[in-house]
């Protein structure tokens, strides 16, 4: 009997052995796995640190590219009011020209009128006219009328050519903005 409670002892034994050589090995293989898991998930949280940091990249460039618009859009509405602007100083401006062509004409059509006057009643002289004077009086009246036609022929063609300058200047300022808002329209 001994020898069979020592065969069973000895498969016993075996078995035990087999058993615990089965364990080991499988405890091998699952610490191979846990080791094989962790390469994963270090490379996960690699990959995961990647990807955060992607993703706060491109947070900030779409924060970027928000600025980016906003100062855009700022630009925009500066450029339409100043559009606005222009459009309103040309339209005054073009009032403004079309007002001094009808002074302007209104002055040509007088100082013709005064050429016309002079042409018709002679082109006489300041010392036939005082010659012609009867007395000290009539010779004072005289002075004074001729006085007065030359000082009104000087205002009137000084005038004419105040306006025609400021006729011009007017005209090339309007053509400023106007080229101008052409410019700023190329722009929108």
């Amino acid at each position: 009997m001994q020898s069979g409670q020592r065969a069973f002892s000895s498969t016993s034994m075996q078995a035990c052995v087999s058993e615990r050589l089965l364990t080991l090995t499988s405890y091998d293989e699952n610490n191979r796995k846990i080791q094989e898991y962790e390469q994963k998930l270090a490379g996960f949280r690699e990959d995961q640190k990647q990807e955060e940091a992607y993703q706060a990249t491109l947070t900030e460039k779409i924060d970027t590219l928000q600025n980016t618009m906003q100062i855009l859009d700022t630009e925009l509405d500066t450029i339409k009011t100043t559009i606005f602007d222009l459009d309103m100083e040309i339209f005054q401006m073009e009032n403004t020209i079309a007002q001094q062509e009808i002074e302007i004409e209104k002055g040509m059509q007088e100082f013709k009128l005064r050429l016309r006057a002079m042409y018709i009643n002679g082109n006489d002289s300041l010392a036939s006219a005082l010659v012609g004077a009867t007395d000290f009086y009539d010779l004072l009246s005289r002075y004074k009328l001729i006085s007065c036609v030359a000082k009104h022929d000087d205002e009137l063609v000084t005038n004419l050519r105040d306006e025609l300058t400021s006729y011009h200047q007017n005209l090339d300022r309007s053509e400023e903005h106007t080229s101008e808002l052409q410019s700023l329209a190329y722009l929108v």
